[in-house]
């Protein structure tokens, strides 16, 4: 029933601009995902999305509603058998230690990913040459691409120790540098308990409600631009 395992059949679709869903039709896992912002950028492309794992639906963080996550909200997760990598779909993918490598370890799904360890810092090569890399909380904190010695993505900040994004930027270090240029994108509002508002110079407001029981309750725009 592991669902990071390849070559697994989807169907999907979407209810205009509203919702998109997609079904795993090995597992029967339905996931809905609801576009919130598209940024290009001279780097990597923004694309900020809330998704649903009804799996989680009585999971929640602070802010955020029951069973709804950014997909920029990954995290790496130590346990017994190596650590455990939740993507920006929500599938689980468990990696174990390479038989000759103690700081390499491989997802058991055979999807390709490669973790790596050095000191306290532990990236993933995501296959599309780009790498992530996680903070000490296992946080997903950078996705680069490297051309010619030339290293551009995003970079993201939280909210304290939670998991909460509160910030995401554009991240540039050209060859040789000794340090990178981060250009700030989007920034996230978090309101008392409950609720976010997600802002980027350009574009309209994005407003995401929530009840005192973490139930989502709207996600609405509001174009500053417009009076």
């Amino acid at each position: 029933d592991k669902e990071s395992i390849l070559n697994q059949k989807t169907v999907g679709g979407s209810v205009g601009r509203a919702l998109n869903y997609n079904v795993n039709v090995r597992t029967g896992r339905p996931t809905f995902t609801k576009p919130l912002l598209n940024i290009k950028t001279t780097a990597l492309p923004i694309n900020l999305e809330l998704y649903f794992d009804p799996l989680q639906a009585n999971e929640t963080d602070y802010y955020m509603p029951k069973g709804w996550r950014f997909n920029y909200q990954q995290k790496l997760i130590s346990n017994s058998e190596g650590y455990e990598y939740i993507d920006g779909s929500g599938l689980r993918h468990q990696f174990k230690t390479s038989y000759n490598n103690s700081n390499v370890f491989y997802d058991i799904a055979g999807t390709g990913l490669i973790l790596t360890k050095s000191g306290s810092t532990y990236t993933i090569d995501n296959g599309y040459k780009q790498t992530l890399t996680f903070d000490s909380y296992g946080r997903l904190k950078k996705i680069i691409k490297t051309v010619v010695g030339l290293q551009f993505g995003l970079q993201f900040s939280y909210v304290a120790t939670s998991d909460n994004i509160s910030t995401i930027y554009e991240y540039r270090k050209p060859s040789g540098a000794t340090s990178e240029t981060l250009t700030q994108k989007v920034s996230i509002s978090y309101t008392g308990s409950y609720g976010f508002s997600i802002y980027s110079t350009g574009f309209p407001t994005v407003s995401v409600s929530v009840d005192s029981d973490y139930n989502l309750t709207a996600i609405t725009e509001e174009d500053s631009r417009v009076s």
